[in-house]
């Protein structure tokens, strides 16, 4: 936990929730994919009539696929990691080189998130849309990636005071 007391505790199980919520947007995300593309085949080969907007929908589910997951990963240290130097050193300097890591991925984060807000919000003020046969709104999918990076910081940041509890131990 946080040193903060019950309010941290509060907030970190609270990233943590909606974490996992988000990864299950993402299942679901992946489940409408497979039967969006699997429509579209059957149509287009029996009927000869693909489903409108597959790839539109396709290319906004992508989207819930990357981003839902990212926070959720984060916390149960899933994410890749490629330990062949690092088991072989001292627990301080793994403990500095894991701090490392994770201050490099909350700085990015920081960026990528503040980023991904000026894109969405652009989005949502002309209230954007595919330019498709079916009008396909694409400022909800921006959002999706805002929340979803935005979620990963606060783990990151999160897991960055931890590492730093245990760096100084």
């Amino acid at each position: 936990m946080l040193c903060w007391g019950s309010a941290s505790r509060l907030i970190e199980k609270s990233v943590e929730k909606a974490g996992a919520w988000f990864a299950s947007i993402t299942s679901l995300a992946t489940v409408l994919m497979i039967l969006t593309g699997a429509l579209d085949i059957l149509g287009t080969t029996l009927f000869n009539s693909p489903v409108p907007a597959t790839y539109e929908s396709t290319e906004a589910l992508m989207v819930a696929l990357v981003f839902g997951g990212l926070a959720y990963a984060q916390t149960q240290k899933r994410h890749v990691r490629v330990e062949f130097l690092t088991l072989r050193l001292m627990p301080p300097w793994k403990a500095g080189l894991d701090l490392f890591g994770l201050l490099m991925g909350l700085g990015f984060f920081v960026l990528f998130s503040w980023s991904a807000w000026g894109y969405f919000w652009e989005s949502w003020a002309v209230r954007e849309f595919e330019s498709s046969g079916i009008r396909f709104p694409i400022y909800p999918t921006k959002f999706i990636m805002f929340a979803g990076s935005a979620l990963i910081t606060l783990q990151l940041f999160i897991d960055s005071i931890k590492g730093t509890k245990r760096l100084f131990r």
